[in-house]
């Protein structure tokens, strides 16, 4: 399985940590990039994964992915998936 974890500068380290955190769980079973928010659309073109984790929702292909999570970074907001 393909995971995209894309965040924006700020919250970099939030990302890094997800991505950390994955590798360690399912080493042999998973593929994880960690992208900018700005290269989002990129990224997901060439990655092409199942799970996009973003702080921001899918803008771009909505239904288009087998799954898309919107997690929040204010825990103020909510998160969907």
């Amino acid at each position: 399985m393909r995971a995209l974890i894309v965040y924006e500068d700020s919250h970099r380290a939030y990302g890094e940590a997800m991505v950390g955190a994955i590798r360690a769980s399912r080493p042999d079973r998973e593929e994880v990039s960690l992208a900018h928010l700005r290269e989002l659309e990129v990224e997901v073109e060439r990655f092409d994964p199942h799970l996009v984790v973003s702080s921001r929702p899918n803008t771009l292909e909505p239904g288009a992915r087998a799954a898309w999570v919107l997690l929040s970074d204010d825990p103020e907001e909510p998160s969907e998936v």
